[in-house]
């Protein structure tokens, strides 16, 4: 049982109470937001989470050419390993995006995933 005569709270705890709530609201005014402007948002983020985690993996593309690359996935053979990165990462992202409350996280999904992202 919680003893509240005894709870002592600080700055930082309040300021953290504060920031949560902050995010809290910022979260459902999300919602608010037009579908075309939710849309606009996944793309700029698929973009930038894509041209990132690729440049962590040594990947060259910047998130201009992610974009273009983006624009034209129905290719289906890619000059360089960059770019089938690239592919790989937007397919696992669609298909979180789209599926995301059917899939379970367990450590079998997630290798499945992987294998899609490096095809």
């Amino acid at each position: 049982m919680l003893r509240t005569e005894t709870l002592q709270i600080t700055q930082e705890i309040l300021s953290l109470v504060t920031k949560t709530d902050e995010f809290k609201g910022a979260w459902r005014a999300l919602g608010t937001l037009a579908p075309e402007r939710l849309s606009a948002l996944r793309r700029v983020a698929t973009i930038e989470s894509i041209g990132s985690s690729t440049r962590i993996e040594g990947s060259k593309l910047s998130d201009r050419e992610v974009e273009q690359l983006l624009a034209n996935l129905e290719i289906k053979s890619f000059d360089t390993r960059d770019e089938q990165e690239v592919a790989g990462y937007a397919e696992v992202m669609d298909l979180i995006f789209s599926a995301w409350h059917d899939i379970p996280f367990t450590e079998n999904y997630v290798k499945q995933l992987h294998q899609v992202l490096l095809r």
